[in-house]
């Protein structure tokens, strides 16, 4: 229901609102989460620490300069997707007009609303997933070297 009204009333382009603003937070925040992830983990290995914590501190760091450089994306995708629906004309200004609108309005600062809640959210989970997996794959390749 909610499809048909949405492209109904704002047309099938409507459904795609945000596409852009997705995708510019996500490739900038995996190409800069990967290299600073694991650069600091191989400077932690280095250092002496074990796989738990140069993994923990690699994903940490990566995750967090990632979140601040892909955020005004990620604030944009999120403003632009709750318009659907809402009679807004947000979606047909585009990603950049919105961004300047922002800046324009808000303030350079106010790009970065809602950082520390994403922080919170971004940081931990890219921890868990990262020393876990680099975890369970150090255990498992021991195990099978033993066989």
């Amino acid at each position: 229901a909610v499809v048909s009204t949405q492209s109904t009333g704002n047309g099938v382009r409507s459904l795609w609102y945000g596409a852009k603003s997705q995708l510019l937070r996500d490739l900038p925040f995996t190409v800069v989460y990967w290299f600073l992830q694991d650069a600091v983990k191989v400077r932690l290995a280095e250092a002496g620490y074990n796989t738990i914590p140069s993994n923990f501190g690699g994903a940490m760091v990566g995750g967090a300069v990632a979140t601040v450089i892909s955020h005004p994306f990620d604030l944009t995708k999120t403003q632009l997707q709750s318009s659907v629906g809402t009679g807004s004309d947000l979606g047909n200004k585009g990603l950049f007009q919105h961004i300047l609108d922002i800046k324009r309005t808000q303030g350079f600062r106010g790009l970065f609303v809602g950082l520390t809640p994403r922080m919170v959210k971004v940081l931990p989970s890219c921890a868990i997933f990262i020393t876990s997996f680099e975890g369970f794959k150090e255990y498992f390749n021991a195990r099978n070297a033993q066989k």
